[in-house]
């Protein structure tokens, strides 16, 4: 289980009734997602040649992405973020316009 992120509990239906999820609906909210790009740029030269150096940095805060929890009910981890996803990426480029 991922710290902060609460157990579901839930029980099964009576026989013969409807619950409360749509037809298709897990009935599960996931995490939040917040997410921070960035990029650096350097233009050097001038006029209609110039180069440019670039760095861009993709989840910059390495924050946690977590999936959405497991919506099997009766599996023994019923409810439980058991994977993430979206690490640290950085990225180098460099254009030269002639």
């Amino acid at each position: 289980m991922v710290a902060g992120l609460p157990v579901v509990r839930a029980k099964s239906q009576a026989a013969n009734t409807f619950g409360n999820l749509t037809r298709n609906g897990s009935g599960i909210n996931g995490p939040g997602y917040v997410n921070l790009d960035g990029s650096l740029v350097k233009r050097f030269g001038g006029g209609s040649k110039y180069g440019e150096f670039r760095v861009d940095a993709f989840n910059l805060t390495n924050s946690l992405h977590a999936n959405n929890p497991n919506g099997t009910f009766g599996d023994a981890i019923f409810g439980q973020v058991t994977s993430s996803y979206g690490e640290r990426i950085v990225r180098f480029g460099l254009k030269l316009v002639f």
